[in-house]
């Protein structure tokens, strides 16, 4: 009996695997520290406590002002603590298909609103 070799497909196909693997953990909101983007009101909106806004499209990327406090504060988005960052700061939160209300528990400053609109079937 013979036996055939596949040199290359297989390890084509776990190193596809890999990326695809690598890519989909990418989807998640990542927040991170810096300046703001271009606030288009499309893809990338910027909100500080107490406004609100609209993004048009989606994947929405959404920054927030960080209200000086000083040291750093914890944000929190739709009930889920993204982290603590220093104040006065923007900072990205990451990219939602979905509104978003964002708080820092404890600060006394009113909430964030991003409205991202749904589509309806």
């Amino acid at each position: 009996m013979k036996h055939y070799k596949l040199p290359c497909f297989c390890s084509l196909l776990s190193a596809g695997v890999m990326l695809l693997l690598v890519g989909c953990t990418t989807l998640e909101p990542t927040p991170q520290v810096g300046g703001a983007p271009f606030d288009d009101g499309f893809l990338t909106v910027v909100v500080a406590p107490g406004e609100g806004r609209s993004c048009v499209g989606t994947p929405c990327s959404v920054y927030y002002r960080v209200p000086d406090l000083g040291g750093s504060v914890e944000v929190i988005a739709n009930n889920f603590s993204l982290g603590r960052f220093p104040a006065g700061e923007t900072v990205g939160l990451g990219q939602y298909n979905d509104p978003v209300r964002i708080v820092v528990p404890q600060a006394g400053v009113p909430p964030a609103f991003v409205h991202i609109p749904q589509d309806i079937p």
